[in-house]
């Protein structure tokens, strides 16, 4: 089923004394991928690596080297999984971002991590990547029961940051030296939320 997302504002005119909205609304689907989207998978990751390389703390080479066939087995293993899946939004029927969703556990606490979020720069800007989140804190709530959902965001990543605080991620720790590629260090912060998400206004 295509949900609307009636949030993105075309434009604002005034017309006899009252103020008219023009609202768009982009009609998007958020399903977990299967193997048979492997290839789909494929494009957007490698989008996002060549994007931004260090954001998802592997070798982009690496990486970009991985082939559809790699791509379907790893599908394959996490619809093996009980609490693991990676998520896709679609706009019409087209793959226009993804993250990661899974189960966790650190010392006595289990939390939910959301990872790799990404969104094709053409799909931004019309609250598709807050769909996506609101989507994964709900899944890891209403299907596993979890009361948390944590995620990480490289410490210069304003960006990404201020999307998932409007969502009432704060402050967890930074991890200095998280990973490192070319033999550059990279921190990351990570931000926690408690679930069940309030309901929108």
């Amino acid at each position: 089923m295509y949900l609307p997302f009636p949030k993105l504002v075309l434009s604002v005119s005034a017309k006899n004394g009252k103020c008219w909205v023009h609202v768009k609304t982009p009609l998007y689907k958020i399903a977990p991928l299967l193997p048979r989207h492997a290839s789909e998978m494929m494009r957007l990751r490698h989008a996002a690596l060549r994007e931004a390389p260090t954001a998802f703390g592997t070798d982009p080479d690496w990486e970009l080297a991985k082939t559809e066939a790699y791509y379907q087995r790893f599908l394959l293993r996490i619809a093996a999984r009980r609490r693991e899946c990676i998520l896709g939004i679609r706009l019409g029927e087209t793959l226009v971002g993804m993250n990661g969703l899974g189960m966790r556990r650190q010392h006595d606490v289990i939390y939910g991590l959301i990872y790799s979020m990404f969104m094709l720069p053409e799909a931004r800007g019309q609250g598709l990547g807050a769909a996506l989140l609101a989507h994964s804190c709900r899944h890891a709530h209403e299907s596993w029961s979890l009361t948390r959902c944590r995620i990480t965001v490289e410490t210069h990543n304003q960006q990404a940051r201020r999307l998932y605080e409007r969502h009432g991620f704060t402050f967890l720790f930074r991890e200095t030296a998280a990973f490192s590629l070319n033999g550059i260090d990279h921190d990351v912060d990570h931000l926690e939320v408690p679930l069940p998400l309030p309901a929108p206004l």
